[in-house]
This record gives C-alpha cells, structure tokens and sequence, in this order.
C-alpha cells in the first residue's frame, strides 16, 4: 500500500554563514615552538576548521531554525526542529522512565503502519549513555571472548526488530536522553554555489600591525523533509 509522506505545511529551511577569523603575529608564524608541526598560524586555522565542522554536525541534529534579523544572522534548523509531532513524526516523551526495548518497538510499528515498511526509518541515531543503554538490553548474551577469555562484553551496532535491520550511530550531538529514528535519505546538508564551500580564505594584510589572517568561510544549510517517516524519544533516564 503507497501511503504518501509529503507535507505542503513543512516549513523550508534557512542557510547559515560560518565564518571564523584567525591570526598570528610575523614574530609567530617564524617561531619553531616544541612539539607543534608547522606554524602557529597553520595550528590555530586546522583546530578552528575541525571545530567548525562539528558545528555543523551539531547544527544538523539541533540547529534552531531562526530568521535572523539585522543584529542575529540567520540559522538553519536541525532535525530537532523539523522530526515533531507538528510535523507528523512519532515523538514520545518518557519523563525520566527508564528507556525499555519495548519504547523502540512501539515507535517502529508506529511507523510501520504510518508509511510502511519500505520507507520508515532504519537508522537510529543516540546519545553515548543511549547507546550504552540500548547495549545493556543483551546483557544476557554477553559470554567471554575465544582463547585468553580476558574478553568481554556486548557492543550492538546493528538491531535485528520485526520491522528491518536499523543501523545504531552515535553521536555526541544528540542530547543524553533522547534518540531519534531516522531515514538517512530524508537529510542532507549542502552549500551554496562554489563561495559558499567550506574553506580556508587568505584575508588582506593587517592594517594594524605585523600579521597575517585567515578565515574559514561556509555559508550552508541542511534539508529535512518526510518527518512521517521518523520518530524521537526523549526525556528518559540518564541514571537507570
């Protein structure tokens, strides 16, 4: 049975720029200091392209979609602002209950009957203690590894339900207590023409002494779409 995902009300995203100045002195940049490959200039402009891009994974789970006004740039919206019940995905609040396999089940054959099998989501992406959790529901399983018998333990990376096999990602952007069942081709993230690309820009020299500039530049935005399709559980226990 063809059961329809598209919705007419979905709200459309907006682009965010990224843009970071870095800097050092000429004294600096000719400095050799102990233990560091390259100069400082290289290590302050590769730690601020690294953060930049976990930014953006962060932005993709959690952005907060905003307008933007003459003093606050624009931002895009995450997958928090668009996988809601608003929308038509399952979300299922569990006011610090213990998360139970059973929570998982439910929200897949939510799903299942929502729009079937061939398009709900097979992807669950979780916090670190989540995971842990969800790991913690084989325990039964777990037996010491071949030969030394020094190993041990229960890792699940993929899920076996009723419904398909779901992969298991997790990620630090995701908030302890929640998790989100996702359809990976329902999100993706992009940038604008060949300016917009992420990179490492060469700023003009410094008007107000001996130094050298650069600046990473992105101007990017994520598309979200078919929330039908997917599910959250949030607010269960981080301790139990």
């Amino acid at each position: 049975v063809f059961r329809p995902t598209s919705l007419t009300t979905m709200p459309f995203n907006y682009s965010q720029v990224h843009s970071v100045g870095v800097q050092a002195t000429f004294r600096m940049i000719e400095t050799q200091q102990y233990g560091l490959q390259g100069n400082d200039l290289d290590k302050q402009a590769a730690d601020t392209v690294a953060e930049q891009f976990v930014t953006m994974e962060q932005e993709m789970i959690h952005g907060d979609r905003f307008a933007g006004t003459s003093a606050i740039p624009a931002q895009q919206g995450g997958v928090f602002d668009f996988v809601t019940a608003t929308n038509g995905a399952q979300v299922t609040d569990l006011s610090g209950a213990a998360l139970v396999r059973s929570d998982i089940d439910d929200e897949l054959e939510n799903l299942f009957y929502s729009v079937g099998g061939d398009k709900m989501a097979k992807t669950i992406v979780i916090s670190a203690w989540g995971k842990r959790k969800l790991s913690s529901f084989f325990s039964g399983a777990e037996r010491l590894g071949p030969g030394t018998g020094q190993t041990a333990g229960i890792v699940v990376d993929r899920l076996n339900t009723d419904f398909g096999v779901l992969d298991i990602l997790m990620h630090t952007a995701v908030r302890q207590d929640e998790l989100y069942i996702l359809r990976r081709e329902n999100h993706r993230m992009g940038h604008h023409g060949t300016l917009g690309r992420p990179q490492l820009r060469q700023l003009p020299p410094s008007s107000t002494g001996p130094r050298v500039q650069q600046a990473f530049y992105a101007d990017v935005a994520s598309i979200h779409s078919g929330p039908r399709a997917e599910a959250r559980i949030l607010g269960f226990s981080t301790t139990t």
